[in-house]
C-alpha cells in the first residue's frame, strides 16, 4: 500500500482494518481507485458514488480486522464487485448513461472500447489511477493491464482527449473531504 508521507509512524504499521484512523487512511488512500471501477462498470457516477461509500462501510462493518495488505486489497475488490452485481448492468454488458449524470458525456465518449478497455481506461485516464494499483485491485497481471490500457488508448476519442484536466478531474471524489465524510457516516467510524 502507498502510504503518504505525512502519516506517522504509528499509522505506518500494518492496516488493521477495524481501527478507524486506519480505515480513513485506507479510504483516502483508494477512494478514486473504487468509484472508478465502478463507475467504469455502470457508466453512472453519481451511482458509482453511493456504490462506492457501501462497498467502504461494508468492509468496515462486517468484516473481521484483517491485519494483511493483500488480504485487505482482496476483501476490497470483492465487496466492490458485489456492489456492482446488484445494479443493471454487469462487466460484459454496455452501461446505462443517464444524461443527468455528470459523467455520461465521458462515459457515452468511451462507449467504442470492449468493456474490459472502458474498465481500465476510466480507472487510469479519469481516476488516475496507476497501472501497478489497478493491476493490484483487479489482480490483474500488470502486463494484463498495460496490454488493455495500451488497447484503449489507440480508440480515445478526440473529444475525449480535447478534455481538460478540471473536467476529467471532478469526477474524483478525492477533490473534496465530501466522500471522506459520506463513508465515514456510513460506517459509523469516529477518528
Amino acid at each position: 500500500m502507498n502510504v503518504p508521507a505525512d502519516i506517522s509512524e504509528h499509522e505506518r504499521g500494518p492496516f488493521r482494518s477495524r481501527e478507524p484512523a486506519y480505515f480513513i487512511q485506507l479510504v483516502n488512500l483508494f477512494q478514486d481507485l473504487v468509484v472508478g471501477y465502478i463507475f467504469g462498470r455502470i457508466g453512472r457516477i453519481n451511482e458509482a458514488h453511493k456504490l462506492a461509500i457501501l462497498a467502504f462501510a461494508d468492509l468496515y462493518n462486517h468484516v473481521a480486522p484483517i491485519n494483511d495488505d493483500d488480504e485487505l486489497m482482496l476483501t476490497l475488490f470483492q465487496y466492490t464487485k458485489t456492489c456492482c452485481e446488484g445494479t443493471k448492468t454487469g462487466h460484459g454488458s454496455q452501461p446505462d448513461y443517464k444524461a443527468e449524470d455528470q459523467g455520461a458525456d465521458i462515459a457515452n465518449m468511451l462507449q467504442v472500447m470492449a468493456p474490459y478497455e472502458r474498465l481500465i481506461a476510466i480507472m487510469a485516464y479519469v481516476f488516475g489511477s496507476t497501472r501497478a494499483d489497478i493491476a493490484r485491485f483487479t489482480h490483474l497481471p500488470l502486463s494484463a493491464v498495460q496490454r488493455r490500457l495500451d488497447a484503449a488508448h489507440q480508440k480515445l476519442p478526440a473529444a475525449f482527449v480535447e478534455l481538460s484536466v478540471s473536467d476529467i478531474q471532478q469526477l474524483r471524489p478525492s477533490q473534496n473531504e465530501r466522500f471522506v465524510n459520506e463513508v465515514r457516516n456510513a460506517a459509523r467510524v469516529s477518528s
